[in-house]
């Protein structure tokens, strides 16, 4: 393959399956020199050890339910920066996580399907932003379960986002009445909304800088383990029997073929993409819901979030 994106250094979360495996395979073929990345369990990082070259790959601790081990992976990260002389040519906030069940909190006090998706990336991001090289790109990653009109979305029983505020978001307080897995349901979605968000007030607020930032939306990937908290029948399907139908269903992605956008779309040196925007698998802008371009409310998610990370080493 040849390169077309830019080289040096990648941090991506989540690359241990799924996505983000995929991704970080397809960042090496397409031209990164290095992949930073963290894991939370010994021994997972297998698969990824064996994509990818020793010399080409540093893995790190990390726990993104933990702010206090998400400042020290960022400090890693650094040290790991100036060690080799380097500075970043991308971020992806890859890791997600779907919690159904009744609301559970951090030890920071937050929401932990919040705390997953988006305060813990926030937090990485803040940390290293001035460690991105020019024109270097952050991506986050959302989900049409934002949109209350999505039709994959509805099928799969997801009745969009609410965002009644950002402090009451960090809370899992979202004003909305129904089962814990409805419930849920709602708060993935909603996580997946502050991550579009926060590219679209990150664009505005760095307007004038280098760094440029999207959300990307990976489509439904059905053989991943975003089910894992699924009944057991549920999760079978989603795991064995959906992904026979991505040649059939355009709304249907795979890790490998959202893994190719991300880096020969969002990430590639001729992107045509502008910083701030929204993007699917298909590389069309994806659709979204009046939330995900409500300018107060993204302004409230970044006050919020930097008061919620500031005793974390982020001013």
């Amino acid at each position: 393959m040849t390169k077309n994106i830019p080289g040096g250094t990648y941090l991506i979360t989540g690359a241990t399956s799924g996505m983000g495996l995929q991704t970080a395979k397809r960042l090496i073929a397409a031209g990164a020199d290095h992949l930073i990345t963290g894991t939370r369990k010994s021994g997972t990082d297998a698969a990824l050890r064996r994509a990818i070259p020793k010399e080409k790959l540093t893995v790190l601790d990390l726990d993104l339910l933990s702010l206090a081990s998400t400042r020290d992976f960022a400090a890693a990260v650094l040290q790991t920066l100036e060690h080799r002389g380097e500075r970043l040519s991308g971020i992806i906030c890859n890791a997600g996580l779907q919690m159904i069940g009744p609301k559970t909190m951090t030890k920071d006090g937050v929401e932990a399907t919040f705390a997953v998706n988006f305060l813990s990336h926030f937090l990485i991001v803040a940390s290293l932003l001035t460690k991105l090289k020019n024109g270097g790109k952050v991506v986050t990653i959302g989900s049409g379960t934002h949109n209350p009109d999505d039709p994959v979305a509805k099928a799969g029983g997801f009745r969009g986002a609410a965002f009644p505020s950002a402090a009451a978001v960090a809370q899992g307080d979202l004003g909305t009445s129904g089962t814990d897995v409805e419930l849920g349901q709602d708060r993935y979605a909603t996580s997946k909304l502050c991550c579009i968000l926060f590219a679209r007030e990150m664009a505005h607020r760095h307007a004038s800088d280098t760094a440029k930032f999207f959300c990307f939306d990976p489509g439904l990937m059905p053989g991943t383990n975003l089910a894992r908290e699924r009944p057991a029948f549920v999760r079978f399907v989603f795991k064995n029997v959906m992904p026979l139908l991505v040649p059939f269903i355009s709304q249907i992605s795979s890790p490998s073929k959202s893994a190719r956008m991300i880096v020969d779309g969002v990430l590639a040196s001729n992107s045509a993409y502008s910083s701030g925007e929204y993007i699917e698998f298909t590389g069309h802008l994806a659709p979204h819901s009046p939330l995900a371009v409500d300018d107060g409310r993204a302004a409230d998610l970044l006050d919020h979030s930097k008061t919620l990370v500031q005793n974390f080493g982020v001013r």
